[in-house]
This record gives structure tokens, sequence and C-alpha cells, in this order.
């Protein structure tokens, strides 16, 4: 059995946000409000505090967190455990568990890690077809993506994507503060996990997932 706890949006409230233990801790992006390298500083040192709550720690960037996008190197070298994993268009095996992670959302403003819809395609084609766990940082199109305009604000190009994956059991995303929670669609449970509402206050706690 194999807890994963997992939130997202914290945009450096994270302080703010309580942490049960568990084997694996998932962050899905927008950790820093603009992603310069003081907010990094003390993102890494949470991170470096969670050490001894969990065997695997993971996360993957936002559209916030612009350093990740032109330095990143530095940025996980200087600021966090090396055994902190981040992904990026990539996966890892942990506890059994194909895991995979992807930062991209589509374009609505210049911010990093942005592209039209249809150019994202190429980064879902990616996504291997055994992957129990996926990450991203945004929704599918209309699953927990309702924005409080409201509009729709998920990818459609990811939600075919994931239609195709038939391992899939996770899918775990933010983004969208306003349409934290969980459904279940087809055997796959999408997890909307922004850990802030529409104001950027602290109101959403993180999900436990158990797989057994």
């Amino acid at each position: 059995m194999v807890k994963i706890v997992c939130t997202s949006d914290t945009h450096s409230k994270h302080k703010q946000v309580p942490i049960p233990d568990g084997d694996i801790f998932i962050h899905a992006g927008d950790l820093t409000p603009r992603g310069n390298h003081n907010e990094f500083i003390s993102v890494g040192n949470w991170f470096r505090s969670l050490k001894n709550k969990f065997k695997h720690r993971i996360f993957i960037a936002g559209n916030h967190d612009f350093s990740l996008m032109w330095n990143k190197r530095m940025i996980l070298g200087s600021y966090f455990d090396s055994d902190v994993i981040y992904l990026e268009d990539s996966g890892v095996n942990l506890e059994g568990l194909n895991i995979y992670g992807s930062p991209w959302v589509p374009w609505f403003n210049n911010w990093a890690f942005m592209k039209e819809d249809a150019e994202l395609k190429p980064h879902w084609d990616e996504i291997p077809d055994d992957t129990n766990v996926l990450i991203t940082h945004g929704p599918p199109y209309n699953i927990l993506d309702m924005e409080s305009e409201p509009r729709r604000c998920g990818s459609s190009s990811l939600a075919e994507r994931v239609k195709q994956l038939k391992h899939l059991k996770h899918h775990i995303f933010g983004h969208i503060h306003e349409s934290y929670g969980e459904t279940l669609i087809d055997g796959v449970h999408y997890h909307n996990v922004a850990a802030l509402n529409g104001n950027y206050r602290y109101q959403n706690p993180p999900h436990e997932i158990i797989i057994s």
C-alpha cells in the first residue's frame, strides 16, 4: 500500500499548508508567485523539512515558476536536496508506480510553460502508455477546470490523451484554484489539489491518495 500526499498552487504560502506523513509527496506546480530566486530558497527549505515525512518528494513547475523555465539547472542545484525529483516531460517509477509529470498549460497570458492548446499535443503524446499517476499543472478540459468568470480553462488535447491511457489511475493537477476537488470518471480519479482559493488565500488541504 502506497500513500501519496499531493498539493499545488501554494504560491509561497507553503508554510500555511498542513502536510501529513506519507510515502510520496507531490506538488503539481506554482510553488511561487513569480519564480524568483528568493522564493525558491524558501520552497527548497520547505521541501527539506519534508524529508523525514516521505520516502520520495516530487514536484513539477507551474506557469508562475519562471526560473524553472529559464534557469532550471541552477534552481535545482542550488536550492533543492539532490534526492528531490523534478519532472518536466519526464517520468519515474516509485513504489511500483509509473509516475509522469509535465508543467504545460494552454496559453492565456504571457506566463511560463504556456502554448496554444494545439501546440501542447506533442507534449501529451510523450506521456507513456503505462503511466499510473499523471501530474500536470493544469487540468484536462471539462474536468475540474471551471474558473470563476465562469469559463473552462482545461486542455482539450490533454483530455484526449488521458482517455488513451489505459493504465492511468490518478491524474493530479491544480492551476484553476476555484475548481479544487476530486472526481472519478471511467476508472480514473482526477484531483484538483490547488491549495489557495481564487483570492490566493490558503483554503484547501492536500489530498491523500491510498494505492493498494
